[in-house]
């Protein structure tokens, strides 16, 4: 064999042997990157279900129609608010009355009056609540973000 023939074996070997260690990292990575898929696909499937899982009662409405609505509820909100203020401003007095039949009366007027107050009460705890439910659904709007945001966030973030 000649010099140059065994050179060019010398390179046909080195080359055999590159192409080797090259077929070794690319199986190695395709391995790597088959894993990380698995695990983000995983792990986007986990955030899925426990947004799912989060009621959001508001979640159909538009943007528009959020924002309507909250502005609506705190008008209400206000109105029910200086009702309340202004029935509760004034005390219930019971008159005095003479005979049984008009003493059952006047306890069942001074009742009435003050169901009414309560319920004015129990009323404006409803709103503040739908108005906090509104709120939220718009607060977990603007931090959800774009649909590409959104999903990165699920793909990224790991929940438990």
């Amino acid at each position: 064999m000649t010099y140059a023939g065994q050179m060019t074996e010398n390179k046909k070997k080195k080359k055999k042997k590159k192409k080797k260690k090259r077929g070794g990292r690319t199986f190695l990575l395709c391995v790597l990157l088959g894993i990380l898929g698995f695990v983000g696909h995983r792990n986007y499937q986990r955030n899925l279900e426990a947004e799912a899982a989060v009621p959001r009662p508001y979640k159909s409405h538009s943007e528009a129609d959020l924002n309507q609505l909250i502005t609506a509820y705190e008008a209400d909100l206000t109105a029910l608010v200086a009702r309340y203020e202004k029935a509760t401003g004034t005390t219930i007095r019971a008159q005095d009355r003479g005979f049984v039949g008009d003493q059952i009366k006047e306890f069942e007027r001074v009742q009435r009056l003050s169901r009414s107050v309560r319920t004015l009460g129990y009323e404006i705890s409803e709103r503040e609540a739908t108005l906090r439910e509104l709120k939220r659904e718009k607060q977990s709007r603007m931090e959800q973000g774009t649909a590409v945001k959104q999903f990165l966030r699920r793909l990224f973030t790991y929940s438990i």
